[in-house]
């Protein structure tokens, strides 16, 4: 490619020279060469190119050309031009890489023609829904970003709103929802560092697209062209539609730029929360009064202005989400979970190994978990409640198996085969970087005596091992999953988050204070949530272990895990969710096989339905 462009250079900068002389141009991106420039220049400038290319072995298609005339007396004299070249017919609008120029009647005819029915129906016959998610996140909306930022919103807007459309009922499909509601698609278009899966919204984000993008070449053009140049001239006094459409997006970004003062989430006597101080900050850009200083004033750093604009979106789509939400559903403990970022860590995995890979049925549990959507029939419970299977009839416990309780329920082996599965992932990290770890060893040599008189079983340390640093101390690691609903401090976390785990964190060291050897021990609390929360202490010990493999992840690893840490992060995470998913299945299973059928199992079943033939 570069040596195609220094052979095609110098024909196309005396082709620029001699356009310019009447305020026309050439701009060409390797094979792409479009010439601007009167009709009669322009043919003048295509029979040179013509004759000079092939002696450097080019030649030009004329079946291939493009010529775009904007308004009537042009395009009568372009007429001409093409009939004279044998070039295809002029136009108001054409195509330039992938995106329509010329008047707004001419690129809505364009933009009409698109249509994406068939590449949502393939995305539909995907079979496996983490796939799909995959797909829809990282291909389809990222594909169809660029029509925001290059059309006018004019033009773009009816494009953008059935794109948005056509995503939203893909979300919907891949959730198990006949819909989204405005709050669950709200709270899906937000990105992965504000707590949503990344699915942007592209019509509500039109404007500061635009202005990104437009603002960025008007910029560029104000830094290459004589000041006065027509284009310059025609923008700074607003005298065409560019500068219109442009004007109407800085506004936007301006009004945008305002609400964000004016709706800031503070805590208050009735509701302590302060959910956005654990948000990403937004760095301050300075954005210009107008078009015209805009074009005046000195150059504003670009560069960061799209990133800029979204996150301005993102937080106040993120203050809507929270102030649409009771303060006292579980909904909110859910969001200030995911304001942590570990319970996001599913969505940057790339299956490309066996522990990576979700389910169906655990993407979905996924998904519904972190949208604090019903989980009750993707775990395969019947729409009416039933007694759950830590419950009998012949018990004062009657727990009804759905909702608090499936996440603070222990029978079925809840929590203990979720702990072992991710001691083992732990306990693999330390095998990569060649360190042997002791599981289950023990603390105690004697029990200790309980309240009834009975024998404790004795502490131990899940894993015991060296330290990466060969003169550091051993590491001492206790692994504990805790519900992130537990009815004791349920309160204080709908206000605050990580309140489970820093609690479960505080209880383990008070636990072993008295066992640990502090001059060559080191004692680690390795907490995780059914939120799909993570403590920093996961973070880390991963951290630390990948010192000795200089930080790099395993060969296996996909380019999402671009570190020893967050490879095993994501190992970790996605034993988590795994095994929560599973427990959940099998506490579901197992109550069906114990209730689901009795009609005296059902809790608050009223005035059953009977159908008239069985009534007769």
């Amino acid at each position: 490619m570069q040596l195609f462009c220094l052979a095609l250079h110098p024909l196309l900068t005396k082709l620029h020279y001699q356009l310019q002389q009447t305020n026309g141009s050439v701009i060409a991106y390797a094979d792409d060469v479009y010439l601007l420039g009167t009709p009669s220049e322009v043919q003048e400038a295509y029979q040179a190119l013509s004759t000079v290319s092939p002696n450097i072995g080019l030649s030009i298609n004329p079946t291939k050309c493009q010529v775009l005339a904007l308004d009537t007396q042009t395009m009568q004299m372009a007429t001409q031009m093409c009939q004279t070249l044998s070039l295809p017919s002029p136009a108001d609008a054409i195509n330039i890489l992938g995106s329509a120029v010329g008047t707004q009647a001419g690129e809505l005819r364009i933009i009409q023609q698109i249509d994406e029915t068939e590449l949502f129906e393939r995305i539909s016959q995907v079979y496996d829904l983490q796939c799909r998610l995959l797909l829809i996140r990282q291909c389809i909306v990222s594909k169809f970003q660029h029509y925001g930022r290059t059309l006018p919103p004019d033009v773009s807007s009816n494009l953008l709103q059935s794109l948005d459309s056509k995503t939203r009922m893909a979300m919907a499909d891949i959730l198990g929802e006949e819909e989204l509601s405005d709050q669950t698609w709200l709270e899906t278009t937000l990105p992965i560092s504000h707590g949503g899966l990344g699915i942007r919204e592209l019509h509500t984000q039109a404007q500061t697209d635009y202005y990104a993008s437009a603002s960025f070449a008007m910029l560029r053009w104000r830094n290459i062209l004589p000041d006065n140049h027509p284009l310059i001239s025609s923008i700074i006094n607003n005298e065409i539609r560019s500068a219109d459409c442009l004007t109407k997006a800085l506004s936007t970004c301006h009004q945008l730029k305002l609400n964000l003062l004016q709706t800031v989430i503070r805590p208050t006597n009735t509701d302590a929360a302060a959910p956005e101080e654990h948000l990403p900050a937004i760095k301050n850009i300075d954005l210009p009064k107008d078009v015209r200083s805009l074009m005046t004033s000195t150059t504003p750093c670009p560069i960061k202005l799209q990133h800029y604009l979204s996150s301005l979106h993102a937080r106040c789509g993120f203050r809507s989400l929270w102030n649409s939400i009771n303060p006292q559903s579980e909904h909110r403990i859910m969001i200030l979970s995911k304001t942590t970022g570990t319970p996001m860590i599913p969505l940057a995995i790339i299956p490309t190994e066996p522990g990576l890979v979700f389910s169906n049925i655990e993407t979905r549990f996924i998904l519904r978990h972190l949208m604090s959507l019903s989980l009750e029939e993707t775990i395969g419970l019947p729409s009416r409640h039933i007694r759950c299977s830590c419950s009998s009839p012949f018990s004062t416990k009657q727990e009804h198996c759905s909702g608090i309780h499936l996440f603070n329920c222990k029978s079925q082996g809840a929590f203990v085969v979720r702990h072992t599965a991710i001691m083992n992932v732990v306990a693999s990290a330390f095998k990569s970087v060649n360190l042997t770890p002791t599981l289950e060893k023990p603390v105690q040599t004697a029990p200790n005596i309980g309240a009834k008189n009975n024998r404790l079983s004795l502490k131990r340390y899940d894993i015991y091992a060296q330290s990466a640093d060969s003169n550091g101390k051993m590491l001492c690691l206790d692994v504990s999953v805790t519900s992130h609903v537990t009815q004791e401090y349920l309160a204080n976390a709908k206000i605050k988050p990580l309140v489970n785990a820093s609690n479960t964190v505080t209880a383990k060291i008070n636990k072993y204070s008295k066992h640990i050897h502090r001059e060559t021990e080191a004692f680690v609390p390795l907490v995780a949530e059914t939120s799909g929360v993570l403590h920093k202490h996961y973070f880390k010990l991963y951290n630390h272990l990948g010192t000795r493999v200089n930080g790099e992840p395993p060969l296996q690893a996909s380019w999402a895990a671009t570190t020893f840490a967050a490879y095993w992060m994501q190992r970790t995470s996605a034993v988590l969710w795994r095994e929560t998913a599973r427990s959940l299945q099998r506490i579901a299973n197992e109550s069906n096989r114990r209730h689901g059928d009795d009609p005296d199992g059902a809790i608050g079943l009223i005035n059953p339905v009977i159908e008239e033939s069985e009534a007769e």
